[in-house]
């Protein structure tokens, strides 16, 4: 039996009881952690590259930590990324849209773009 239920987007540890890894300030304590390192112009968005060295960051902090998945998608996919996830069409990702795409990858063996 999986310990994950990708439409919950929960944990369920036996011993622990169930954990939405992606709710609370823990996660958003890593995804701010992986932003900053990356914003590395200090502008407050997240460009292409940026985004790309930020996505894997958090990906290994979260394989550190728990037993969950986040897909990263392939370099060539990061402008269709940056086109859903950019709400005010700056061309970057600000903190909270990067927040909502790392909630958006994180949690479930589905790919992203299903």
């Amino acid at each position: 039996q999986s310990l994950f239920n990708t439409a919950a987007n929960m944990v369920s540890w036996p011993r622990f009881g169930i954990f939405r890894p992606t709710e609370g300030k823990w996660f958003e304590k890593l995804a701010r952690k992986s932003f900053e390192a990356e914003d590395t112009d200090k502008d407050g968005s997240l460009d292409r590259k940026e985004l790309y060295i930020a996505m894997l960051k958090m990906y290994d902090m979260l394989n550190d930590s728990l037993p969950c998945h986040m897909v990263i998608p392939e370099w060539t996919e990061i402008d269709k990324l940056i086109a859903e996830f950019d709400k005010d069409t700056s061309g970057g990702l600000e903190f909270p849209e990067y927040l909502a795409l790392c909630k958006a990858l994180c949690g479930t063996k589905k790919h992203w773009r299903k």
